[in-house]
């Protein structure tokens, strides 16, 4: 018997889907936090993020240490 997985996966909804539903809930999140809360590793995170970021759905305000995401277009 195959033990069960607990480590949910979100089918259909792909890394940048995630990410921003993260910064909804937390515009505070590091890309650390972002990558252990979607399953996904550090690049990836950093990837989505600067797909949303070139797309004008997020910006990032404030200093590298103490800003905070801003999230211009909601899914």
């Amino acid at each position: 018997m195959r033990p069960e997985k607990t480590l949910v996966k979100n089918y259909g909804e792909n890394a940048t889907d995630r990410v921003i539903k993260l910064l909804i809930q937390d515009s505070h999140l590091s890309i650390s936090e972002m990558a252990k809360q979607t399953g996904k590793s550090h690049i990836a995170a950093q990837r989505a993020l600067n797909k949303l970021r070139e797309s004008g759905s997020i910006e990032y305000n404030g200093p590298a240490k103490g800003g905070h995401w801003i999230v211009k277009e909601k899914p």
